[in-house]
């Protein structure tokens, strides 16, 4: 690196990154992150939030992706759109979005915009007891979840997505599932971020939600691998083959092929989520990965594992700050794969990171 004087964190996660792209990119792999970030808007009473203004809106500020409606009333989902952008780009969309967005949906009249991991008494419509389908208001509250999902895939040279068939894609989940546990406090980077995962468990809304709370694979779990199905059973990208007179579907063919792909379910909205610090995490994975794919080997079955109860230690187990102390995984990565990026007074980059990104966190949980 060039300069006399140290760069801030900002800088150092944008150089990481890119520094990792760059050795993906020497063994003639593409990874493919993108983000889907959920929130809640509160408008006035007969007034709705016009989703078509604000997608226009995001089209003139050259980001690729698009605000819908999500499951609860008042939430919504920003999706990322495949536009040919690196990780580094995605991540510094995202980090604008939490700015842009909220404003843009204040422009409309929103009373409120919440990027936070729980909206608390979010709804009062539950489902009636012993039904899954049928709704009763007044019943008690639904506290709602907010979610930051990353999607991860891999292509060749070509352009072709490597996980289908390869092994490559066993690999990436499973090292994602062994690093997800002592790095938590990256995607659940507050206290409440916590508290979302005990709200099936907990707060007694397990037929509501179908968010994650533990760590597990296969292809409906919190870290999962898509292929010919998605985490609800349905096939994977279904493509019209046949089209009646109507224009209507007749018969579908299963495209799952280009939509395969890891996503990472774990992640809690919060305005201390920081994006450029997870695409460096899921870049990390993604390098450990390919190493052991190149081994020939099968990646190992794992077994699902709970996830820290706190940031800070509790009776009911080390917290998620000491395990991220504690651990080395993350900060000797860094070293390893980024060992090129010589910096003025740095002797570790890793340790140098991961120091910067918890004094984000208040002292007394640190203690």
């Amino acid at each position: 690196m060039q300069g006399s004087e140290s760069p801030g964190q900002h800088a150092l996660l944008e150089r990481c990154i890119a520094h990792c792209q760059s050795l993906l990119a020497n063994w003639q792999l593409t990874p493919r992150v993108h983000f889907e970030l959920e929130g809640m808007c509160i408008m006035p009473r007969a007034q709705i939030l016009d989703l078509r203004r604000l997608n226009q809106q995001l089209a003139q500020q050259c980001i690729p992706g698009e605000v819908k409606p999500e499951y609860w009333p008042g939430q919504w989902e920003y999706v990322s759109l495949l536009a040919g952008q690196t990780p580094l780009q995605e991540a510094r969309y995202i980090a604008r979005l939490k700015q842009l967005l909220p404003n843009l949906m204040l422009q409309q009249g929103a009373q409120e915009v919440l990027l936070k991991p729980v909206v608390w008494h979010g709804s009062d419509i539950r489902y009636v007891a012993g039904s899954s389908t049928l709704f009763a208001r007044h019943s008690g509250s639904v506290h709602i979840p907010n979610a930051i999902q990353v999607n991860v895939s891999v292509a060749d040279v070509n352009g072709n997505n490597k996980l289908p068939d390869s092994g490559l894609g066993e690999w990436i989940q499973y090292h994602l599932l062994q690093n997800s546990y002592a790095c938590s406090v990256l995607y659940l980077p507050e206290e409440e971020a916590f508290q979302r995962l005990k709200l099936r468990t907990e707060f007694g809304l397990d037929a509501e939600l179908s968010s994650p709370w533990e760590l597990s694979g296969g292809y409906q779990g919190s870290i999962a691998l898509y292929k010919e199905k998605g985490k609800h059973d349905q096939p994977l990208n279904p493509k019209p083959l046949i089209l009646g007179a109507q224009k209507q579907p007749l018969c579908w063919n299963n495209d799952w092929q280009k939509a395969c792909r890891i996503e990472h379910r774990l992640g809690a909205t919060s305005k201390n989520y920081d994006p450029f610090v997870n695409v460096l995490f899921i870049l990390l994975n993604i390098l450990d990965a390919v190493v052991s794919w190149q081994s020939g080997e099968c990646a190992p079955t794992t077994k699902h594992r709970s996830l820290p109860a706190s940031l800070a230690d509790s009776p009911d187990g080390i917290g998620a700050l000491r395990l991220f102390q504690e651990d080395s995984w993350f900060a000797s990565s860094i070293d390893n794969y980024c060992q090129n990026l010589t910096i003025p007074e740095i002797s570790s980059l890793g340790q140098h990171v991961k120091q910067n990104y918890l004094k984000g966190f208040h002292p007394k949980i640190l203690s």
